[in-house]
């Protein structure tokens, strides 16, 4: 019967280690801890650490409120045991509300599959972590993508905007030293003057050549990403 009993119980561990690979949410984790450690026959309280603080979840039955004494007791070591057996490991935790102390050998198989269970948790619990910074960098990725995208586009018309200013302004230069030199419209000096203005407006305009301040090739790489995202 303890043989029978035992193999029972590993059993449920062994569906949980299964069932957990299904969870790719925190939430979700300890909703199937909850599930799977009410199949012991028990009312328990599970927590997993989410950020800085934790997420509850009780069981059928259970006394959700008794997630105070998880918090009260989580300093005091792997295991604690009294009116509720406790099981804590650095990310998630265990409660049972009532345990079966008065069947021993059941009380045993129940504390050692518990253990192994919230191990288990523990592994998918890092897991799942890890899948979630992964999400977290693809997202900043993304975003800084799609800012780049639009910091390229404006920059593209900042230049327009830059090599009309320089025509405006040269050609205001060109009014003002016509008139410092007294040189009339039509004059050849005119003429000339404007040949050596149009000179170093072109100069001008190619030190805003948005090819030679922006690599071309990363442009064109985050245009072609951006409108996928």
């Amino acid at each position: 019967y303890n043989a029978f009993m035992a193999s029972s119980d590993l059993g449920i561990v062994i569906l949980f280690m299964l069932s957990s690979f299904k969870c790719h949410s925190l939430e979700q984790l300890a909703s199937e801890m909850a599930r799977s450690i009410a199949t012991f026959g028990v009312k328990a309280v599970v927590g997993v650490r989410m950020g800085t603080s934790m997420h509850y979840v009780a069981s059928t039955g259970a006394d959700i409120a008794l997630q105070s004494v998880l918090d009260a007791n989580k300093g005091r070591g792997a295991l604690v045991e009294g009116n509720q057996l406790m099981l804590f490991d650095a990310n998630c935790c265990v409660l049972v509300q009532e345990p079966p102390m008065q069947d021993a050998d059941r009380y045993d198989r129940l504390k050692d599959n518990l253990g192994t269970l919230l191990r288990g948790a523990a592994a998918r619990h890092e897991s799942i972590e890890a899948s979630l910074a992964v999400l977290r960098q693809q997202t900043q990725v993304e975003q800084l993508i799609l800012r780049s995208h639009e910091v390229f586009q404006n920059f593209e018309k900042n230049i327009a905007r830059q090599q009309d200013k320089i025509a405006r302004v040269t050609g205001l230069f060109a009014q003002d030293l016509r008139k410092a030199l007294s040189i009339p419209a039509g004059d050849p000096n005119s003429i000339k003057l404007n040949m050596e203005l149009k000179k170093m407006e072109d100069s001008l305009r190619g030190l805003f050549k948005s090819a030679e301040l922006i690599d071309p090739a990363f442009t064109k790489n985050i245009g072609r990403v951006a409108p996928g995202i």
